[in-house]
C-alpha cells in the first residue's frame, strides 16, 4: 500500500514540474540562429495558424497592436494546415507560434503560444513605449 502512495506521488510531482516548465515556455521569445544584423533592415513576423487555434486571435491582435504603434512593422500570417510546405520549412509544431525574421529571410526569434505585443516589439527591435497590449 505504501508503495503504491510513494508511486502516486512520484507522478503527480513529475506531471506539475512538467506543466509549470511547459507554462513557462508559453509566450517566451528565443533567439535562434545568428543574431540579426541592426543594419538589416526591421524585423518582419510570420504568424502560423490553424483553423481550431483557440489562442491565436490574441497573437494576431497584438501582433496588430504592435503594427498599429510601428506602421514600418509588417507580418503575414500562415494558415499552417493549408500551407503545410511553409509550416515545415520553419520547423512549426503547434499554433500558434511566431518566427520573426530579417527581410532576407534569416530567421533571428521565435515564440510559441500566446506572445505578448510588449515581447512582440523586443524581439523586433521596436520601441515598447507606444504599445499597448490587445490581449
Amino acid at each position: 500500500m505504501i508503495e503504491r502512495l510513494v508511486i502516486v506521488a512520484a507522478v503527480v510531482a513529475v506531471a506539475v514540474l512538467a506543466g509549470r516548465w511547459w507554462q513557462a515556455r508559453q509566450g517566451r521569445v528565443r533567439a535562434t540562429g545568428a543574431a540579426a544584423d541592426p543594419q538589416a533592415g526591421e524585423v518582419q513576423a510570420l504568424l502560423f495558424t490553424t483553423p481550431t487555434c483557440r489562442t491565436c486571435p490574441h497573437v494576431r491582435a497584438n501582433l496588430a497592436a504592435v503594427t498599429t504603434a510601428h506602421p514600418g512593422f509588417t507580418w503575414r500570417e500562415v494558415d499552417a494546415a493549408v500551407d503545410l510546405d511553409t509550416a515545415r520549412d520553419h520547423r512549426v509544431l503547434r499554433a500558434p507560434t511566431v518566427v520573426f525574421h530579417t527581410p532576407d529571410g534569416t530567421e533571428v526569434a521565435r515564440a510559441s503560444g500566446v506572445v505578448s505585443a510588449t515581447a512582440i516589439a523586443t524581439a523586433a527591435r521596436l520601441s515598447t513605449d507606444e504599445v499597448c497590449t490587445a490581449a
